[in-house]
């Protein structure tokens, strides 16, 4: 089975959908894409799996260091959005952070302003199929 065809399978658990809580749905999304790097054997370095550490480490630089090559690194941070993402949300919440890539559920709550405006600081935004397969690329 190709990467592709196995993404395609590996579908986002509804429980991300049906809690209410911003910060648990923040988490699991985290978790997922942790999953996914697991399932590919791809190495990293994450933020806590147990949910009461992870809120301490929240909302400090990045998520997830990706291992792409000898003493290279990806810096990612994940986003789970469910509504339009406003620009001064961008700002605070995406823009403060020290990462390359931003992985996200949904792109197009994102203006095309705000894609292109990360696009110019050299973050890119990323499905967690398409960070998959990008990150695969670089380490085959």
């Amino acid at each position: 089975m190709s990467p592709a065809e196995a993404l395609s399978s590996y579908q986002m658990g509804e429980e991300i959908l049906k809690d209410s809580s911003r910060l648990w749905k923040g988490y699991l999304f985290e978790l997922y894409v942790q999953n996914l790097l697991l399932k590919f054997g791809i190495s990293f370095i994450g933020n806590s799996r147990c949910f009461d550490t992870w809120k301490r480490q929240t909302n400090k630089g990045y998520d997830i260091k990706v291992k792409v090559g000898e003493g290279s690194w990806l810096q990612v941070e994940c986003k789970f959005t469910l509504k339009k993402i406003y620009p001064s949300w961008i700002r605070r919440d995406w823009l403060s952070r020290d990462c390359d890539i931003i992985v996200c559920n949904d792109p197009s709550k994102l203006s095309e302003q705000d894609r292109e405006l990360l696009e110019s600081r050299g973050i890119k935004l990323l499905t967690p199929s398409q960070f998959i397969l990008y990150v695969l690329n670089l380490i085959l």
